[in-house]
């Protein structure tokens, strides 16, 4: 679960592409035809956008809110009226098919 969640905060605060940007910067530099890692960069952003993608609009925004604004479960239930629990099972459901999608 931890890596997938990491990657989820990977994506929202930019890291994901900038390490996809970098792998493609080091691979003109090097000039090396080595695209392992620009292609794992690439399949882990596919995953998630894919897995985003499933959600509703007031599912996306309370991800969202989550993992970019760093808001707790209970401020976002507060602002989007939808019960906390809910919203946590939400975030657990999203982990367990990011997970398996990178499994696969």
């Amino acid at each position: 679960m931890k890596r997938a969640e990491q990657l989820i905060k990977d994506y929202f605060n930019g890291r994901l592409d900038v390490n996809i940007k970098c792998s493609k910067l080091q691979m003109d530099y090097l000039k090396t035809d080595d695209d392992t890692k620009l292609k794992a960069y690439e399949a882990q952003k596919t995953a998630v956008d894919e897995v985003l993608a499933t959600l509703t609009p007031i599912q996306l925004q309370a991800i969202t809110m989550h993992d970019k604004d760093n808001m707790s479960w209970q401020d976002i239930s507060d602002k989007l009226g939808v019960k906390r629990y809910k919203l946590n099972d939400l975030k657990c459901k999203l982990l367990k098919k990011l997970r398996s999608r990178l499994e696969a």
